[in-house]
């Protein structure tokens, strides 16, 4: 139920601002060429510059509540992706997307 979602993300303050963590939501995408890449990336740039974000990959197989989905700091969407319902879920929980 849509409903459910609204609002379940609640930002991190104080303390939790410590080690950000983004969860990459899944697609069709991150088992791409482009996604080792953006991955590669994203780990030398975080070692040049440490960003405290810590990227976990949600992957074939690994399956998350709507409730350990809100606990992420931030999701990361790649609209390319055929599951638009994806958006929309954490759009509604009022959750940080980097797009």
């Amino acid at each position: 139920d849509a409903t459910s979602l609204r609002g379940l993300y609640v930002p991190p303050q104080g303390e939790q601002l410590n080690g950000i963590r983004a969860l990459v939501l899944r697609s069709t995408w991150v088992g791409s060429i482009m996604a080792r890449a953006f991955q590669k990336v994203f780990v030398e740039m975080d070692a040049a510059n440490p960003s405290g974000v810590t990227l976990e990959w949600l992957g074939a197989g690994k399956f998350l509540s709507y409730q350990e989905i809100a606990n992420f700091h931030a999701a990361l969407f790649f609209p390319e992706q055929p599951d638009k319902l994806t958006f929309w879920e954490q759009y509604e929980m009022s959750m940080p997307l980097w797009l």
